[in-house]
């Protein structure tokens, strides 16, 4: 792992996108073989699920978060959140989602395969992502939601 990381490092200061996109698919093979290898298997199965979770969610927090806290000058049509109305509103809904999905771990899906888990773990990532579609693309104010109820 500690190679891994060395090589990671190296290929982000001197590597090109494409070099650093090869690079971390080849070490996570690598990682991701050894460790069925040598760790054991309900440990490393618990590990590859929370890899393949992440490795399928893709996150352009940086962009959004520019959409949704800009100005008027900057952004003629966009929604106005201040900073602390975004921070708090998205920590307390990201606080109670966290704490469903402890509830429905420990009561529905530790007793389900990786598989389902795996795959309701996505479509619940991908329906939340539908409201930042929703609120960029101004759906919402079509239909008279406004942008603070969402």
């Amino acid at each position: 792992m500690t190679a891994g990381v060395i090589a990671r490092t190296m290929l982000n200061v001197m590597g090109t996108t494409q070099q650093l996109l090869y690079g971390c698919v080849g070490i996570s093979l690598i990682l991701c073989v050894t460790g069925f290898l040598c760790i054991p298997m309900t440990i490393m199965e618990a590990n590859f699920f929370g890899w393949c979770q992440l490795v399928s969610y893709i996150l352009i927090s940086g962009g959004t978060d520019n959409f949704y806290m800009s100005d008027a000058e900057c952004l003629p049509d966009g929604p106005y959140f201040t900073q602390t109305f975004y921070n708090t509103v998205g920590a307390v809904i990201g606080n109670v989602a966290g704490l469903f999905g402890v509830y429905m771990f420990a009561r529905v899906f530790s007793k389900q395969s990786y598989r389902v888990t795996l795959i309701c773990t996505i479509l619940v990532q991908v329906l939340a992502s539908v409201f930042d579609i929703i609120i960029v693309e101004r759906w919402n104010l079509y239909i008279g939601i406004p942008d603070h109820a969402m």
